[in-house]
């Protein structure tokens, strides 16, 4: 019974981590919003790219964010590859949907 209860736990375990997903890599910005349909979130639109979000719009909704710092930086993150035309990787950490992104990587 104890090893039923172990393997039960890894199961669910690794099924939440499969669920996370990288949104897109390698994308540019073309353009950015500080809210979508007047909700504490901000989008960007992307051009280029791999990914399931690529050549589409993410959302990074406060919701998904660790704390509304976080989301802070994400947004300000997000600005900056669109003033310099970096490459951005975003990710969500509770399923694949667009919308529903928290984290943002910069990469030149």
């Amino acid at each position: 019974m104890k090893s039923l209860s172990v393997s039960t736990l890894l199961l669910v375990f690794s099924c939440n981590l499969s669920a996370a997903t990288d949104l897109v890599k390698d994308a540019t910005i073309t353009g950015i919003s500080n809210t979508n349909g007047n909700e504490n979130t901000f989008t960007i639109w992307l051009e280029g790219g791999t990914g399931l979000c690529a050549n589409k719009s993410i959302s990074f909704p406060l919701t998904a964010a660790g704390s509304k710092e976080s989301h802070d930086r994400a947004y300000s993150a997000a600005m900056t590859a669109f003033a310099t035309g970096d490459k951005v990787m975003a990710h969500n950490y509770y399923n694949t949907d667009c919308h529903n992104a928290a984290y943002i990587k910069v990469s030149k």
